[in-house]
């Protein structure tokens, strides 16, 4: 069997579903804004974002509209509410469907449920992305086969990707050619010649293949010699 490498030489992006945010984001502040909000479309490109808080306790207490921006463009709008520090349940994810220019609308949450808080701290918020999932394309960087021979390659985006298997024989399955290969020489071995001459010794492999070791071993030619 022949493994190619051809169609693996690049594995693809994957778009980002989820950013998760940490931090506290001050109870007295009017507004803040987290930049560098990086996240992948459907093809693996990166995107600069950023997210807007502001503050709209004076409509409902410990509450914060949540823009999402590109540059300039909104991307939509949420809100999130506090209690007694910490999102409430019903809006600890904020989702929206973002719209990449080129690309193709795709749904992202926003997770405050992990760690945000909002407590006064003047105008200081720490609050800021920490992590989210997706990917850009990787290229090629090892492929080596694992123990039960499949064919598992590496890229430089940090992704795996396992290929084709490849068959190996077993050992076990050339018991039967050696048992019965032990078996014909030890017969090949006895004395077939007239007396006073010595026996004559092939291996199986010659008598198998050799018309004279066949012959000259045979009994008849053995008695008629």
């Amino acid at each position: 069997m022949d493994v190619s490498l051809a169609n693996m030489r690049v594995a693809p992006g994957k778009a980002t579903a989820t950013a998760r945010f940490t931090g506290n984001l001050s109870a007295t502040a009017t507004d803040q804004t987290v930049h560098s909000v990086k996240v992948f479309d459907e093809r693996g490109k990166e995107h600069d974002l950023s997210v807007v808080f502001t503050n709209t306790s004076s409509t409902l207490p410990d509450s914060w509209k949540v823009e999402l921006m590109e540059g300039t463009t909104s991307m939509g709008v949420s809100q999130v509410v506090f209690d007694d520090g910490s999102p409430t349940p019903a809006t600890a994810r904020l989702s929206f469907v973002y719209t990449p220019a080129g690309g193709a609308a795709r749904p992202l949450v926003l997770d405050l449920g992990n760690d945000v808080t909002s407590f006064a701290s003047g105008n200081l918020s720490t609050i800021a992305m920490t992590s989210r999932d997706g990917y850009a394309p990787g290229t090629l960087s090892s492929a080596a086969f694992d123990a039960r021979g499949k064919l598992v390659a590496s890229y430089s985006n940090g992704q795996t990707v396992t290929g084709p298997r490849l068959l190996l024989a077993s050992s076990s399955a050339l018991t039967p050619w050696k048992t019965w290969a032990a078996a014909a020489t030890r017969k090949r071995a006895a004395p077939r010649g007239k007396a006073g001459h010595p026996p004559r010794v092939h291996s199986a492999v010659c008598a198998a293949a050799c018309w004279s070791c066949r012959t000259s071993t045979s009994p008849v030619s053995s008695a008629n010699s």
